[in-house]
């Protein structure tokens, strides 16, 4: 019979054949030696020469769970992903983040996730996908996570102030061009005529103004 011993493994394995099957290895490297033992106990004075061999990963990734937190001053946006988790170690992250896709991002030490996404004047929310890879190239699931970013930019300036008739002799129509802002999100504006106190509103770059 004989007796196979692991690298790294306390147990003494056994086996009445020239074979053995080993069961759940981890990934990797291993080295074993054999020696043989007769009916009588008695025992190879040394363990064979070491054997080598690799264990390849077939496992794939877990997915975690993503934070987002907002930067101060519509600056950007932290990600943090916590709880991925891989047989043998995640390795690097993709992250898919406001319509842009990073690749290769290094997992740190424990395999977790820190990026920061910068990009000024960002609002409104948000939604980021992220990806883990472990050394092998397999891919976990897609872990998902949004935030809604406060919109503390105010529109540009508005320029190009025009007036017109309107479609009757007590009608003008005041007009100017669109604004621009960080947001996607639809802009209004107020319009106020000087010596009238009411300060007028409009979804459009226009307003028609009645009995002036």
């Amino acid at each position: 019979s004989y007796e196979i011993r692991i690298e790294g493994d306390k147990k003494i394995y056994k086996s009445k054949t020239t074979s053995l099957t080993l069961k759940k290895l981890t990934a990797g490297e291993h080295t074993f030696q054999v020696r043989a033992v007769d009916k009588a106990k008695n025992k190879s004075e040394e363990w064979s020469e070491s054997y080598t061999f690799t264990v390849a990963d077939i496992t794939v990734p877990k997915a975690g769970k993503v934070k987002l937190t907002a930067l101060p001053g519509n600056a950007g946006v932290t990600i943090s992903g916590t709880g991925f988790s891989d047989n043998v170690g995640v390795k690097s992250y993709t992250v898919k983040i406001d319509g842009q896709e990073i690749k290769d991002i290094t997992a740190d030490a424990n395999g977790n996730l820190a990026f920061t996404y910068n990009k000024e004047n960002i609002a409104g929310k948000i939604a980021c996908e992220v990806i883990a890879y472990d050394a092998a190239g397999f891919a976990s699931k897609v872990a998902k996570s949004t935030i809604t970013v406060k919109d503390t930019t105010a529109p540009s300036e508005v320029i190009g102030l025009t007036c017109q008739p309107g479609a009757n002799e007590k009608n003008i129509v005041l007009s100017w061009a669109a604004a621009t802002d960080n947001s996607t999100d639809p802009i209004s504006y107020e319009i106020r005529i000087e010596g009238d106190k009411k300060i007028y509103k409009s979804k459009t770059t226009s307003l028609t103004l009645k009995k002036l």
